[in-house]
């Protein structure tokens, strides 16, 4: 699924975001990037789908070169952020609307999946809120509503535990390992060590930007 061979990204002269990142996930994997704030892990991840330029190395998804590939076509991916991107005017429901219509859903089928989704992860109170006055536990719970109703080959999941209670961890780390009840490949970005054990089977800690071991 993905290979990275020697890639460097460097913001200044002085500074490598990541250096010398050398790995391999397979298809399946469900894997977390255990790091601090200042690892590089949120900047592999936006290296992974195609929102961080790099000048050194090469990355691979599906045996394409990154530099070569077409997100709408190419791939299915699911990006995740801890700072998620809405149409912050419209209602949670509008915003769930939008993904299934520009995919030429039917008018009964949207309906149908919007209300499933709002079930699953308990949001109906939500759906006809807009987004703009949603705390920032809810928006991730509606950006895990949202994903999940696209078939996803990858996901990336961005750090969205951090400002969260014990009990809100708890509640995004169940959906998540409802997510990953599908074939797909997960990618897990967090700094949490008990997190990272409980949604993976393998995790990859990084410290300065570069890969300090694997387990």
């Amino acid at each position: 699924m993905i290979e990275v061979k020697g890639l460097n990204l460097a913001f200044t002269k002085e500074y490598y975001a990541l250096y010398n990142i050398n790995l391999n996930i397979e298809n399946g994997e469900k894997v977390s990037l255990l790091g601090d704030s200042l690892s590089g892990k949120t900047t592999l991840l936006r290296v992974l789908c195609g929102l961080e330029a790099y000048k050194e190395g090469t990355v691979y998804l599906k045996d394409k070169n990154l530099k070569n590939i077409d997100f709408e076509k190419d791939i299915e991916l699911g990006y995740i952020s801890h700072k998620p991107i809405f149409f912050n005017n419209k209602t949670v429901y509008e915003n769930l609307y939008y993904v299934l219509k520009i995919r030429h859903i039917d008018e009964v089928n949207i309906a149908i999946k919007i209300n499933e989704v709002l079930k699953n992860y308990q949001i109906e109170s939500l759906a006809h809120l807009k987004i703009k006055v949603l705390s920032s536990f809810q928006k991730t719970l509606v950006q895990l509503a949202r994903v999940s109703l696209r078939e996803i080959e990858l996901y990336l999941i961005d750090n969205i535990f951090n400002n969260c209670t014990m009990e809100e961890k708890q509640i995004l780390a169940k959906h998540i390992v409802e997510l990953e009840k599908k074939d797909a490949t997960f990618i897990i970005a967090t700094s949490d060590k008990e997190l990272a054990k409980q949604l993976s089977t393998r995790i990859i800690s990084l410290k300065y930007g570069s890969i300090e071991k694997e387990d």
